[in-house]
């Protein structure tokens, strides 16, 4: 269900960028102040004290940095493109986590994130099949490595910040500390959208 909800989301984001201006980082603020807001008020979570400065850390740079540069990477690509290098995630997750020991690196576990990297260049590099046939420029390649990243960092994080204080709290929590740096950038009155926003591409 996540991953279907995650798809609709990247394609109706592209639909938005294309179709109707809407700003990116417009998008990711209010999207993320909307989610957070209605899960408080569904959840009402406590304040997690003991973990503040690592959920703003997992706020600010693993959700609103992943969501900002994942939105942005769709904008100058496309919804493809930026969802699979994002998903090069994965891969640095576990990368990392064989480096600190964390994960025993098998020959398996090695040959896989190889694999991964591997397939996410022939993408995005300029090559028969990759950039070009893509439709994106350096800089739709460069912000979906940079959501990547952020989504890393995220995965990392919120390992630890779900185990000690709930999927609940952290998620909600989460994406409302992460919406206001989005916010005060790209403050919510400032959208001028243009077109009929019921209408469907052809």
């Amino acid at each position: 269900m996540s991953a279907a909800l995650w798809a609709l989301g990247g394609i109706a984001a592209q639909e938005l960028f294309s179709r109707h201006h809407v700003d990116p980082g417009w998008l990711a603020g209010v999207r993320m102040a909307c989610g957070g807001l209605l899960l408080l008020v569904a959840f009402r979570p406590a304040w997690p004290r003991r973990h503040a400065g690592l959920l703003i850390a997992v706020a600010v740079v693993g959700i609103a940095g992943a969501q900002y540069t994942w939105f942005a990477a769709i904008d100058k690509s496309n919804v493809a493109l930026a969802t699979f290098v994002q998903y090069s995630a994965v891969p640095m997750t576990a990368g990392w986590q064989m480096l600190r020991r964390q994960v025993q690196p098998t020959v398996r576990r090695l040959t896989a994130v190889a694999a991964a990297g591997t397939g996410v260049w022939l993408l995005a590099a300029g090559v028969p099949g990759g950039l070009r046939a893509s439709r994106a420029d350096q800089a739709g390649v460069a912000f979906a490595v940079a959501s990547a990243v952020a989504f890393s960092f995220y995965l990392l994080g919120s390992a630890r910040l779900v185990r000690d204080t709930g999927a609940r709290p952290a998620t909600a929590w989460g994406l409302s500390i992460g919406a206001i740096p989005m916010l005060l950038w790209f403050p919510p009155w400032t959208a001028h959208p243009s077109g009929d926003p019921w209408s469907s591409p052809a």
